[in-house]
């Protein structure tokens, strides 16, 4: 049988310019013909019909009365609430699947069984962090970072969920409170011949750069550098010369939803082959559109032609996400589970492990 899959994504063709994120779309298309290509001798034919949405629900509309639409296995959808809301009730209607891999905190897929919300929701996103920062460091005690006075803590939720699961394990944790700046005084709580894994209360750069000197001196007078590591956030992905060092430094370990290792053979031979096919590298961008396309082409190419019923429970590995999808309830979409931790060696080397 012949599978279609539609895209339905704000390409603005008909700009003079079209603007940054219009071209981040079109590298996201582009990574997924280069998927298609890849898997041309793989499975069933598969025909992929590109729309322009033009940004326009009535545009969205017109797309949707197209006849082929309707024979969909699976669309996918651009991050507007409006449109992904009239294309999930079309698909629900037409038995197709939604891959929403743009509107991150859409919670369409609680109540929509079309729905495949392709990033890993905030809430399970935690929680699965929590777990794995417990099972990877078994031997640390936790040593959350606390400031005072108007210091910024928007991680102040997630340090809630760790210090309840790890009171429940029977974990040790340590609260060490700071104003402004860590100092060294504010670590004298801390005993020594322990290990440590300092968790602050922010992602931001702004509060690393309060914490990091005072960090890096503690580690610097210990006999095992081992001793002492930092655990950090997805923002952290951004961090470049000094901070990304001083991560590499702390040994320092993040979760996140994508990470692209720009040094591994995969990155390369894809980023080459971008060049090649399209004459002009992937943007600089976080996630690279180009690959989160290839990886999302990868996926549901082979789970279309997977013998369970799409989406199945076929793991991918990719580049740079993974998915894992599962449902959430009998009326519920499908979530894709996956969360990586990055482990920024001093060593230089980095490892992404997925959980």
């Amino acid at each position: 049988d012949t599978l279609r899959m539609t895209v339905m994504l704000p390409f603005m063709l008909s700009a003079q310019q079209p603007d940054k994120q219009a071209q981040l779309y079109t590298e996201f298309y582009r990574g997924l013909l280069l998927a298609a290509d890849s898997l041309r001798n793989h499975g069933n034919p598969l025909i992929i019909s590109a729309y322009d949405t033009a940004a326009s629900i009535d545009t969205v509309n017109s797309i949707l009365s197209h006849p082929e639409v309707a024979k969909s296995t699976v669309i996918i959808a651009p991050d507007d609430d409006l449109q992904l809301g009239r294309i999930a009730s079309f698909a629900s209607e037409n038995g197709a699947k939604v891959f929403n891999a743009f509107a991150v905190k859409s919670t369409l897929y609680h109540n929509n069984a079309a729905m495949m919300q392709a990033n890993i929701p905030h809430s399970d996103m935690y929680d699965t962090a929590v777990a794995g920062i417990l099972k990877e460091y078994p031997d640390y005690t936790l040593a959350m970072l606390v400031p005072q006075e108007g210091g910024k803590t928007d991680k102040a939720e997630f340090q809630s969920r760790l210090r309840s699961k790890a009171m429940a394990d029977g974990r040790k944790i340590v609260e060490v409170t700071y104003s402004g700046m860590l100092r060294q005084a504010d670590l004298e709580k801390l005993t020594a011949n322990e290990k440590y894994i300092f968790i602050p209360s922010s992602g931001t750069q702004t509060e690393f750069s309060r914490i990091i000197s005072t960090l890096k001196a503690y580690k610097e007078s210990l006999n095992d550098y081992n001793a002492a590591r930092l655990f950090g956030y997805p923002e952290w992905i951004t961090f470049r010369g000094d901070a990304l060092e001083n991560m590499r430094f702390m040994n320092t370990t993040i979760y996140s939803r994508f990470y692209n290792d720009e040094s591994s053979l995969r990155t390369k031979d894809l980023t080459a082959e971008y060049s090649r096919w399209y004459g002009t590298p992937m943007m600089n961008a976080i996630p690279v559109q180009g690959i989160l396309g290839f990886d999302a082409g990868m996926y549901l190419i082979r789970s279309l032609n997977n013998s369970e019923p799409f989406p199945g429970t076929m793991p991918y590995s990719g580049i740079q996400s993974d998915f894992r999808f599962a449902s959430d309830g009998s009326n519920a979409g499908a979530v894709n589970k996956a969360l990586y931790l990055v482990n920024f060696r001093p060593s230089g080397i980095t490892e992404k492990i997925s959980l």
